[in-house]
């Protein structure tokens, strides 16, 4: 017995040691994969966005556009006199409607429901551009516009909108759309406006930035006294960027 061994014990402790060190190696690598593998990435449930932007078009338009289609876009004429000299000085015609302290500047904040990873549902409130416009008609003409009661009328418009989208997320882009209401705090017919949002947002996969565009279009609206006067869309084009907040991150 022991010769046998004593012959063939080296090649027999060469085999028994690669075969320990293979089942070693085999249980090293089961033990250590989990731990080396990628852990599964969870989409969070809720988040919270904030953006910051402008307005490359806003109710500023909308006011002026209507003052001036209601008779109410007249240019002050050119006065003249004459100077020391007695030579004659006109000063320059003023153009009308003028809007003054008119904001460029508006933010939004959202609250994102994640219903999949596919789709989500984001409620918003935001603000909206606020202003003053002044619009002149020519209370001398013959015959007069009946709609020219005061020669000037001042409108000041502001307010906020609040929004419910349903968002489809395609990697770094999401599209979403849905019903809004605009909450003006300026003297228009219907007092609140029913709208539509059409919202687009592009970035936000691994840092937490997006750039958006956002179109805010509203029902039709006129002013006092609503007799022979036209109406009109408020409507919003808002650019800016912002940052997404993960509120919840625990796994669906």
């Amino acid at each position: 017995m022991w010769s046998i061994v004593t012959g063939c014990g080296k090649p027999a402790r060469v085999r028994l040691v690669r075969v320990v060190a293979a089942g070693a190696a085999a249980l090293l690598t089961s033990s250590v994969a989990p731990a080396q593998s990628p852990p599964h990435e969870q989409t969070p449930t809720w988040t919270a966005t904030l953006s910051l932007g402008g307005y490359a078009r806003g109710n500023r338009g909308a006011v002026r556009s209507w003052l001036a289609a209601n008779g109410y876009g007249v240019p002050e004429p050119r006065h003249c006199g004459f100077d020391l000299l007695f030579r004659p000085v006109c000063d320059s015609a003023v153009a009308y409607p003028r809007v003054s302290s008119a904001t460029f500047v508006g933010w939004t904040l959202g609250i994102q429901r994640r219903l999949n990873d596919r789709a989500s549902v984001e409620v918003f409130g935001a603000t909206e551009q606020s202003g003053s416009a002044i619009g002149r008609c020519d209370d001398a003409a013959v015959p007069k516009d009946s709609r020219c009661t005061d020669r000037f009328m001042t409108v000041d418009f502001g307010g906020a909108s609040l929004a419910t989208l349903g968002v489809v997320h395609a990697g770094r882009l999401h599209l979403g759309a849905g019903p809004a209401v605009l909450l003006a705090n300026w003297t228009m017919e219907p007092a609140h406006l029913a709208g539509l949002w059409i919202d687009a947002t592009y970035g936000g996969k691994r840092v937490p930035l997006f750039a958006r565009a956002q179109y805010r279009w509203y029902q039709s609206a006129s002013f006092p006294p609503t007799q022979h006067f036209s109406r009109f869309h408020p409507s919003t084009l808002f650019l800016g960027v912002g940052f997404t907040v993960t509120v919840d991150d625990e796994p669906r």
